[in-house]
């Protein structure tokens, strides 16, 4: 028995096949799906799981190395901060000391002003007491004059905190004066007495600043005097 119908076969070349027309108008190109079934490449699932299979380091081990470059990274950023709190306080510290030098520079010119405008007045008085002398030989105007100059020139001392220490009569102390020399004497009161000021010692503002050199009584025994004594 003959079949009616031939059955249709496959295309099997590309003679065969379906060919999508060059016009495009009346034929759609045919679109071919193509699943790579490889296990490593399936829709990129296996490829994490590998890797991360691949790992040999245990979890904690990779926590600490995080935890390790986080205490690194801050470390590193309390070095910076502090480096640029030096670099600041040393400048800060050089800024300071230049004022400070300034300004002792500048109060000590004043205070050296301030001083030579007290005994600019006394200058001055020299010069005219000098001018009169040439002029007159009137000495006892002159001896007047220099002797006003030495009370103000005095005065001017005193007011800048000046002071004389170890004067005639007084009880010879060692930390004010030097005895230059000591003299036997007689009267028991007069034991340990400045006899005599060789050179004037002075204090400023309580602050020994030249102690004086004088002569010192000394009671001998038997209450004779004899010739003082003198030593360096």
């Amino acid at each position: 028995m003959q079949k009616s119908k031939k059955s249709k076969s496959l295309p099997t070349n590309e003679q065969d096949a379906p060919r999508v027309s060059e016009t495009g108008d009346q034929d759609q190109a045919v679109k071919i799906r193509v699943t790579d079934k490889r296990f490593w490449v399936q829709d990129g699932e296996g490829a994490p799981a590998r890797e991360s299979s691949a790992s040999l380091k245990p979890t904690y081990v990779e926590e600490l190395e995080k935890m390790r470059a986080e205490a690194e990274k801050k470390v590193e950023q309390v070095l910076a901060s502090y480096r640029d709190f030096r670099d600041k306080a040393e400048a800060e510290n050089r800024q300071a000391r230049e004022r400070i030098r300034n300004e002792y520079e500048k109060r000590l010119q004043q205070a050296r002003g301030e001083t030579v405008e007290k005994f600019i007045d006394i200058f001055e008085n020299f010069e005219r007491a000098l001018m009169h002398a040439r002029k007159s030989p009137d000495r006892e105007g002159f001896l007047k004059g220099v002797e006003l100059i030495h009370t103000q020139f005095g005065g001017i001392l005193a007011q800048l905190g000046l002071e004389e220490v170890a004067r005639v009569g007084e009880s010879y102390d060692p930390e004010l004066a030097e005895a230059v020399a000591v003299t036997e004497v007689s009267e028991q009161e007069k034991d340990n007495l400045i006899l005599e000021v060789v050179r004037k010692g002075y204090r400023l503002n309580g602050k020994l600043v030249r102690p004086a050199r004088v002569r010192v009584g000394q009671v001998r025994d038997g209450g004779e005097s004899g010739s003082p004594q003198t030593y360096q």
